[in-house]
């Protein structure tokens, strides 16, 4: 019986042929473990025609980690046989101290971007009191500047504080003085984000 190898010198199967050939090894290797390999070592070069005959070596049982993943201490993934800092591993033997099996932790999942509460027309008017709302509509009817933002307050699908326009629209209420600044701080104040419960 001859054991084939590969050009590692590790076990490969046994040879289905009766002749020993190149790389094949007389005898097969000891009970190899789970995690582990039989590897031939010999001083005899694989190609030449005495290696793996008996006396020219021996079967040595080396642990495999060839299918294993491995992270550096930077947290990278490790690919087998490359090189990391002068250093390599080929998963053959212990595991190297700067490799380790452990996976880094997963990164923070970034935070949800803010959600900003849309206001029907009504609703938006609703956070005006009613004298603030009176004023505006009185306005309306000598201000362009003031009837376009209501008019368009008005046709508007939603409104929302992220849409610039309203901050524009807000301000101009304040330039005009149908809003106090304190009052517009109280309307943006409602249209932020609300905390989820």
């Amino acid at each position: 019986m001859f054991s084939q190898t590969n050009d590692l010198g590790l076990y490969a199967g046994q040879s289905p042929y009766d002749v020993k050939g190149f790389g094949d090894v007389s005898g097969g290797p000891p009970g190899v473990p789970d995690g582990h390999v039989a590897r031939w070592v010999s001083s005899v070069p694989r190609d030449d025609i005495e290696y793996g005959n008996a006396g020219t070596g021996n079967w040595e049982i080396v642990e495999d980690h060839r299918k294993d993943t491995f992270y550096t201490s930077d947290g990278s993934a490790y690919e087998m046989g490359s090189d990391h800092n002068g250093q390599s591993y080929d998963g053959l033997g212990p595991i190297p101290a700067w490799l380790t099996d452990t996976a880094p932790p997963a990164p923070e999942p970034e935070p949800a971007p803010p959600v900003y509460p849309q206001f029907s027309a009504l609703e938006m008017l609703d956070l005006f009191t009613e004298a603030e709302q009176l004023a505006v509509v009185q306005a309306t009817m000598g201000n362009a500047a003031v009837k376009l933002w209501y008019d368009r307050l008005i046709a508007a699908t939603f409104i929302t504080y992220e849409d610039p326009r309203t901050e524009g629209g807000l301000q101009a209420l304040v330039d005009v003085e149908l809003l106090t600044p304190e009052r517009k701080a109280d309307i943006v104040a409602a249209m932020q984000p609300q905390a989820l419960a």
